[in-house]
């Protein structure tokens, strides 16, 4: 009896024994994962940031579109406005600052979702995301849509595919020229306006609305105050009704952000005197839809653009 007792204590001691080597080993595993996560050095206006060779929870915010592009689908990003181009391909992924505004972001749900990176397009939050995550600032105003897209090709460990996608959109952009010089639209002068609570805005090339797609990739021309002092200058303007015939060209495309742009402008004894009105060689667009400006984004409204600008050429 006294034997088969030694037995089982020598038993249950050494299935202990290998429990605990067991529990080390996982500890010691988990240890070594987190050791062998291999990073590297990213180069950005913010200064150097250490991110994943190979992130897979990314939250981004405005250039969502610029990730789905390079085959990523982030686990979190902005509230996505109804009819914008992506719309579909986002659908389920969750808001980083409310199901229903467009506003301050919360640091709680971005800490909720675990992201590995975040992108983001905003200084002002910048400081806050990037101590839930390493965060790559993305200053769009101060670069060109190559460098913006090559920047965030680096962080998401695409960078390969960059070049592809900039050549096929060259492509577009080139075939794109040809048509409008072919229809006489390209030495023609082109503005590009919004309104909001009865305002009229001017935007220039850096603030999503098409601008990038008329002014830089399709290279028409502005009216030349809008050249000078807002593609030039402060990217917008608020306008009064009194100096609108100052900035209409040969086309105009307008938006309005929460109303019709013809309750706003439609009335007005100004905009109705000028060439392009009288012509009828003005283009609405959606706000909701033109507010990005990323290449998903870009290459859709480069298609909608030349169709609505060679539609009124022949008219």
């Amino acid at each position: 009896m006294k034997k088969i007792t030694y037995l089982l204590i020598a038993i249950m001691t050494f299935t202990f024994v290998l429990a605990g080597c067991s529990t080390e080993d996982v500890v010691q595993d988990d240890i070594n994962t987190e050791e062998n996560t291999e990073t590297k050095i990213i180069s950005t206006t913010m200064g150097d940031v250490e991110i994943p060779i190979d992130p897979e929870r990314v939250v981004i915010d405005y250039f969502v579109g610029d990730a789905l592009a390079l085959g990523v689908e982030p686990v979190g990003t902005t509230y996505i406005y109804e009819g914008a181009y992506f719309e579909d391909e986002l659908e389920g992924i969750p808001s980083i600052n409310g199901d229903n505004s467009y506003g301050e972001y919360s640091m709680e749900k971005v800490l909720q979702l675990e992201p590995d990176l975040i992108i983001t397009a905003f200084q002002t939050d910048y400081d806050k995301l990037s101590k839930i995550a390493p965060t790559v600032f993305v200053d769009y105003t101060n670069m060109t849509a190559e460098e913006r897209l090559n920047l965030i090709g680096e962080a998401l460990g695409k960078k390969d595919k960059v070049p592809t996608i900039l050549e096929d959109f060259n492509e577009l952009a080139e075939s794109s020229k040809s048509k409008l010089k072919d229809s006489g639209v390209l030495d023609k002068t082109i503005s590009l306006f919004e309104t909001s609570q009865k305002s009229v805005y001017v935007y220039g090339d850096k603030q999503g609305r098409g601008g990038e797609v008329l002014y830089d990739i399709l290279d028409m021309q502005a009216p030349k105050i809008i050249e000078d002092e807002i593609i030039g200058g402060e990217q917008w303007r608020s306008l009064s009704f009194e100096v609108l015939d100052q900035y209409i060209g040969d086309y105009v495309m307008i938006g309005g952000w929460e109303e019709d742009p013809m309750d706003t402008v439609g009335d007005n004894p100004v905009w109705n005197s000028t060439d392009a009105v009288k012509n009828e060689n003005v283009i609405e667009y959606n706000s909701k839809a033109y507010i990005y400006q990323d290449i998903f984004t870009t290459k859709a409204q480069l298609n909608e653009i030349v169709e609505a600008l060679i539609e009124k050429s022949n008219q």
